[in-house]
């Protein structure tokens, strides 16, 4: 996230959407899907922020 630099965007009255990729019905290792893990470590890192 720091490569993105996105911090430097984010406001503290701002409403953040995560959208994760769930177009198929598969194990969340399967490409077609965002892993849980992967937007868990999102919402942690912007809670941080």
């Amino acid at each position: 996230m720091e490569a993105l630099n996105i911090a430097a965007d984010l406001r503290p009255e701002m409403k953040i959407v995560i959208k994760p990729n769930m177009v198929m019905a598969k194990s969340p290792d399967f490409p077609a899907t965002t892993h849980p893990l992967v937007v868990k470590a999102v919402i942690r890192w912007l809670k941080e922020q």
